[in-house]
């Protein structure tokens, strides 16, 4: 299990991602509102292909951008109700299916915990004991360029739910801190009436009293995990990883130039060649072998034409691909499809 020290420390040098799995169910949100999806998939800076599920994450700030559209769209009261449904009726279930033999919401907490340290690479959370009290905290180390009160507000919702998910719907915390005072859009998320709220914090964070914290869980059967199923990957651990995670869908659409990378990571370009240089690597030398790699797995599909696979990796002709192939394999493509038989 990392330390929060090391979790700290990684996420300062990785690229935020999120879920793409989560990304589509806001995605889909959108679509509640807006039915002409694809125009606003590709105002927002996700990949085109995001309905697809084909990638495990995609790069944060192009899923604030939704958030921020999804908020522009709907509204303060109907974006909380928004999340408080993804957050309840998809997020949470999810993750409550891998918490398995937790007795008492600490000890489910503490699982949760050390599951998203697992997979998420830039938000730290925590349980501690303050003020005779408590906290369930979430700590970001990375700053946003904006809509930070919409991922903070996402943020206690989903805190809260999670709680509610694992003891009783109707709980609701004693106090909660935020940084920015959005205490009206999460009472009327979250049908809040006893709660404190304290802003102008550096965290968000919500209290347990004793009881609560040791209070039984109860894990749903329907919540279950199927052991059948695979394990979830594990979030990368150096910029460099994290920059491949980050832009593979977007080249899975053809390549893009390292302008609209850096726009889509929200760094400069100078400030990516840096960071790729500092781990040895070029922007171009990154991008060829990720399309190596997705030329070899579509390649491997003999039911998707040449064709069809140069122009979905960018390519302007078929033979510009067939010589980039060659060089990557040192075959040509149909000589590479007749060694696989």
């Amino acid at each position: 299990m990392l330390s929060a020290h090391s979790v700290q420390q990684r996420s300062a040098n990785l690229v935020p991602l999120f879920k793409s799995e989560y990304t589509i169910t806001l995605v889909n949100l959108l679509k509640r509102i807006d039915k002409n999806i694809y125009p606003l998939i590709s105002m927002v800076g996700l990949p085109d292909n995001i309905l697809e599920g084909k990638h495990t994450y995609v790069p944060e700030a192009p899923v604030i951008n939704l958030l921020e559209l999804l908020y522009e769209k709907s509204g303060q009261k109907k974006f909380g109700e928004l999340i408080w449904y993804a957050c309840r009726n998809v997020f949470i279930p999810r993750y409550i299916s891998h918490i398995k033999q937790a007795c008492t919401l600490k000890e489910a907490i503490k699982a949760f915990i050390s599951y998203m340290h697992h997979e998420s690479t830039h938000t730290h959370i925590q349980l501690r004991s303050l003020v005779g009290k408590t906290w369930f905290i979430r700590d970001r180390k990375q700053t946003m360029e904006h809509s930070h009160h919409l991922a903070e507000q996402f943020a206690l919702i989903f805190m809260v739910e999670l709680v509610r998910g694992l003891t009783r719907s109707d709980w609701s915390p004693k106090d909660v801190v935020m940084k920015y005072d959005n205490r009206q859009a999460l009472k009327e998320a979250l049908m809040l009436k006893s709660t404190g709220f304290y802003t102008e914090r550096s965290i968000c964070a919500i209290s347990f009293s004793d009881e609560e914290i040791e209070q039984k869980v109860n894990l749903k059967s329907s919540w279950d995990r199927d052991e059948t199923k695979t394990t979830t990957p594990t979030a990368p651990v150096n910029f460099l990883h994290s920059f491949k995670d980050a832009i593979s869908p977007y080249i899975s659409m053809g390549k893009i130039p390292i302008t609209q990378a850096a726009l889509i990571l929200n760094m400069s370009v100078r400030t990516l060649q840096r960071r790729l240089a500092d781990e040895k690597a070029s922007y171009s030398e990154v991008v060829a072998e990720i399309i190596y790699g997705q030329a070899i797995s579509l390649m491997s599909d003999k039911g998707i034409p040449v064709t069809r696979i140069s122009s979905t990796l960018g390519y302007s002709d078929v033979s510009h691909f067939s010589r980039a192939f060659k060089r990557m394999t040192g075959q040509s493509p149909r000589a590479y499809r007749k060694s696989l038989a």
